[in-house]
C-alpha cells in the first residue's frame, strides 16, 4: 500500500483506525495490570509499549534507613556512635551514612553531633 495511491478519505479513514488502535491498545495495557494486582503479581507492562526504561532492581519501601538509624542511636544511648560503628551495627556504607546525616538527618528533630559522634535523643 502506497500513502501517495491513497485518496484523502481513504487517509481520513486510516488516520481514525490507528487512533481507535491505540486507545484499545491503551486499554488493553490497563486491563492486564489490573488483572495483575488482582492476582498479587506485580504490574507487568511490555517492553515496545513502554517508553521510559525502569530499573531492574525492585524498589525498596522509604524509610528504613531512618529507622534502623535512630534504633541504633536510641540503643547507644548518651554515649552515641560514629558513623564507622553505625555503619558495622547496621550493615550500610559508611558513605551512604554521611550522605543520610549531611541530608536527611538535618531535618530530624533530636539529632545532635558530639564531636564525631551522633547522638538521638528522640
Amino acid at each position: 500500500m502506497k500513502l501517495s495511491s491513497l485518496s484523502s478519505s481513504s487517509l481520513k479513514k486510516l488516520v481514525k483506525l490507528i487512533a481507535q488502535r491505540e486507545k484499545l491498545e491503551a486499554q488493553r495495557l490497563q486491563l492486564e495490570t489490573q488483572i495483575d494486582t488482582i492476582a498479587g503479581e506485580t504490574a507487568r507492562i511490555p517492553a515496545k509499549t513502554h517508553k521510559v526504561t525502569a530499573s531492574p532492581r525492585k524498589a525498596k519501601k522509604r524509610g528504613k534507613l531512618k529507622a534502623a538509624i535512630l534504633s541504633a542511636l536510641t540503643q547507644a544511648d548518651k554515649a552515641g556512635l560514629t558513623v564507622s560503628e553505625l555503619s558495622s551495627r547496621i550493615q550500610v556504607k559508611p558513605a551512604n551514612l554521611f550522605v543520610w546525616f549531611y541530608t536527611t538527618g538535618r531535618k530530624v528533630k533530636g539529632l545532635k553531633k558530639a564531636g564525631k559522634k551522633y547522638i538521638y535523643k528522640g
